[in-house]
């Protein structure tokens, strides 16, 4: 390995380090061990050189795997034939919440025009009953009004009537859908990394996809969290904005399934490091 190539995986492996980091420290917090994670690295390892670096589109073979991983071809196959980490892979949804409400605002079922969403009963037709099953799942339509009134997202009125009052749903307590969030986020900001990585190594740079920042270490305290405010203002309606291009834009639900599925979109972040 000549001196550069030792210097980009230096730096590489530092980076790792540094961006595991946060996320080591969270679930010690939420009392995962080392043995946990390693289970979970090498499986993920396994799954993504099988799904990724396969010939002509095929599926890699164990022995490439075993190449690609450093682990032993034994290792591999018994990995790859553990029943799939769906639920811990970055193909995890944000808070089903948060489709509800999306749709809520723009599908003409339940919106009285583009983000202005209508009024609803509980049950019956064009209900919010409706809504959930329509785009919830199988998630039980009284929990989820439960949640969003607990987090303030929705307000019922003395006739059962729900009015929707705000159009994100953010939780405010661990559980499984503050988890779902985390990973939502941190995969689609990594995804965004790696790919633009892929591209600047392959030199289309017209592939980029858009990841900015802007930061310092030389803000008084009196600032931040006039800046945090502003972040959270400003990065709203820049959402918002942006969640009513997509409800203009995105196909009716009668069209998903003659369509690919794909996920796109934005996030916005506010970060301090002390």
């Amino acid at each position: 390995m000549n001196s550069a190539n030792s210097r980009l995986r230096l730096a590489l492996l530092e980076a790792t380090a540094r961006v595991l980091h946060p996320l080591i420290s969270f679930l010690i917090q939420a009392g995962i061990g080392y043995r946990d994670f390693r289970d979970i690295a090498k499986r993920v390892f396994v799954d993504v050189a099988s799904e990724e670096h396969g010939v002509r589109g095929r599926p890699t073979n164990v022995s490439r795997v075993a190449v690609l991983t450093g682990m032993s071809r034994k290792e591999v196959a018994r990995l790859r034939d553990v029943d799939s980490l769906s639920r811990w892979t970055p193909d995890m949804k944000a808070s089903p919440a948060n489709t509800i409400l999306h749709y809520w605002h723009y599908d003409r079922r339940y919106c009285e025009a583009e983000g202005v969403p209508r009024v609803l009963s509980f049950s019956g037709p064009g209900s919010f009953t409706e809504l959930v099953s329509e785009y919830g799942g199988d998630l039980p339509p009284g929990a989820m009004k439960t949640e969003l009134r607990r987090a303030g997202v929705i307000e019922e009125g003395e006739d059962g009537q729900l009015v929707a009052v705000r159009r994100f749903f953010h939780p405010m307590e661990l559980d499984e859908d503050f988890i779902a969030n985390i990973a939502f986020s941190m995969s689609n900001l990594a995804k965004t990394v790696t790919h633009n990585a892929r591209v600047v190594a392959s030199g289309s740079h017209e592939l980029l996809r858009f990841e900015r920042f802007a930061w310092t270490e030389h803000l008084p305290d009196s600032k931040v969290a006039a800046l945090q405010r502003l972040v959270t203002v400003r990065g709203l309606s820049f959402l918002e904005e942006v969640d009513d291009w997509i409800g203009r834009e995105e196909l009716p639900r009668d069209e998903w399934d003659s369509n690919p599925q794909r996920a796109v979109g934005v996030g916005v972040y506010f970060f301090r490091e002390d």
